[in-house]
Order: C-alpha cells, then structure tokens, then sequence
C-alpha cells in the first residue's frame, strides 16, 4: 500500500520495555506490571498486531542478545540425536515424554529450552532474570516473541 502524498509511512512501534502496554484495555494485566523483573529481561518488541508481538535481535540489549546467540547451539543439539543407540535403548515412556520437531508444539518446546538453556549459561537464572521470566513473564509480550524468533532461526 502506497502512503498517501506528503505523508511519510508509519513505522514500527518498538518500545524500549513491555511494560509499556499497547494492547486493549480489556486485556489482563500482564506480568511487567506486577513482577519486579530484573533490567536484563528487559524486551524491545513490535506489536504486530493486537495480539502478536515480534522482536528484532539488533532491537535487544546485550542481555538478550546473549541468551538468543547462546540458545542456538542448545536448539541444534535438541534437534539432533547424536547418538542413535543410546535412543534406540530408551524404554517407549521416556521416547514418548521427548520433545521432538514432529510432535505437536515440539518446536516451541525446543525453543523454550533452548532459550532457558541460553539464559542459565549466561547466569541469567536468579529470581526475576530472563530464566525464571521465560518459565514466569507474560507469555503474549515475552516468552512467545522470544520462542517465535528462535523457531524461525
């Protein structure tokens, strides 16, 4: 769509925390505006729409952008098996508990490992930091903009 003449287009609405609320006021309090989260959760995100928020790496700061670099090795190892006979000798319980790409929202599970994963080898996982916000924060302007960006890596 073509702005109109004299008019520059809108751009996008990146805010420099979430807890500055850009959805309905009909929505529930989110977990920013309750939660003392520690200044390295902190999230730069675009709503996309009323309900979708998404995060650009170059957007996020240094702590972010930590967990994020640091959670694609641990997606990569969750993603492939090493070991074949260790797998094949595993009883069919522990198979079907696994989180795997083909299992319904296994993806989303393998990101939100992998970004746990990222955040405690960074010490990022103390009370109210990016490990216990990923388990805790809001899912809608945090856990799922972050597992988002991860799955499309």
């Amino acid at each position: 769509m073509k702005p109109s003449k004299g008019k520059a287009p809108k751009a996008p609405r990146w805010s420099l925390d979430i807890t500055i609320k850009m959805e309905d006021v009909g929505q529930s309090t989110e977990d920013s505006d309750v939660i003392p989260w520690k200044s390295s959760t902190h999230l730069s995100i675009y709503m996309k729409s009323k309900k979708t928020a998404v995060i650009s790496l170059k957007e996020q700061n240094s702590d972010i952008r930590k967990v994020i670099h640091a959670s694609y090795e641990f997606g990569r190892l969750a993603l492939t098996i090493d070991d074949m006979e260790t797998l094949l000798k595993m009883p069919n319980d522990a198979l079907l508990k696994m989180s795997t790409p083909f299992s319904t929202r296994g993806l989303e599970d393998i990101a939100i490992y992998a970004l746990i994963k990222g955040a405690e080898t960074n010490s990022y996982d103390s009370e109210f930091d990016i490990a216990h916000r990923l388990e805790e924060g809001s899912k809608t302007l945090y856990i799922e903009p972050l597992q988002d960006y991860i799955r499309s890596y």
